[in-house]
């Protein structure tokens, strides 16, 4: 697609791919240069494709290939040919293709959207701090002072490049999962946090694929609409 100026952020932008289009000038390679170039190797390569494919073809679209934790919906989906094609290359080409996919989803996860990256990290932390009790409240001071624990962390650079503070962390997640910082704890240490992590939970499960191990009745709870 040529020109991004109205299509709508979210999963109706993430379906299109953008190329940008500039003028030719003068020093431009001259139009015939750009004409397709085909030779006996050309050739040979796409005679044995062709042929591998309609040998192939039918254990392709039945294959349910073993997907990488966290492959599932579209992710999954558009990964599934490629993994297919791998195992039935044999050898060290199923290995191989679920490693690159998982280096270019790392590499994605790094460019996604605050709000997401949040979630992740709130995720992790229930996981690795309140492992004896995921419904134990969580003090947003102290889940600041864990993201910032590691100097290279890319929380020393939330907008506008500063580290990222308590009150910018409440307003995030209140924006996009509606969950509300609040009092928590003993009155004298007016401490804030979310009293509920639960109230994350469908946003665990249904944006991240990562559920909270909870009995299955407490992942009913409904998503707020805006």
């Amino acid at each position: 697609m040529i020109g991004d100026h109205n299509v709508p952020a979210g999963a109706t932008r993430s379906r299109h791919i953008f190329c940008e289009v500039l003028s030719k000038v003068e020093t431009d390679a001259p139009r015939d240069e750009w004409r397709n170039r085909d030779d006996d190797n050309f050739k040979e390569i796409r005679a044995k494709s062709a042929r591998w494919i309609a040998d192939n073809i039918a254990a392709i679209d039945s294959a349910r290939p073993e997907m990488p934790k966290g492959f599932s919906n579209r992710l999954g989906r558009n990964w599934r040919v490629m993994f297919a094609i791998s195992d039935l290359a044999g050898g060290k080409w199923g290995r191989v293709v679920r490693d690159a996919a998982l280096k270019l989803r790392r590499e994605h996860d790094e460019d996604q959207p605050w709000h997401i990256r949040a979630l992740k990290e709130l995720r992790r932390y229930i996981r690795e701090v309140h492992s004896d009790n995921v419904q134990k409240p969580v003090s947003t001071t102290a889940f600041v002072d864990w993201l910032l624990e590691d100097p290279a962390s890319h929380w020393h650079l939330y907008p506008p490049g500063r580290k990222i503070t308590v009150v910018q962390i409440s307003l995030l997640m209140k924006r996009w999962y509606h969950v509300k910082s609040e009092p928590i704890g003993p009155k004298t240490t007016r401490n804030r946090g979310w009293k509920r992590p639960t109230d994350f939970a469908e946003y665990f499960l249904r944006v991240l694929n990562d559920p909270l191990k909870l009995a299955h009745s407490l992942t009913k709870t409904r998503v707020k609409r805006r």
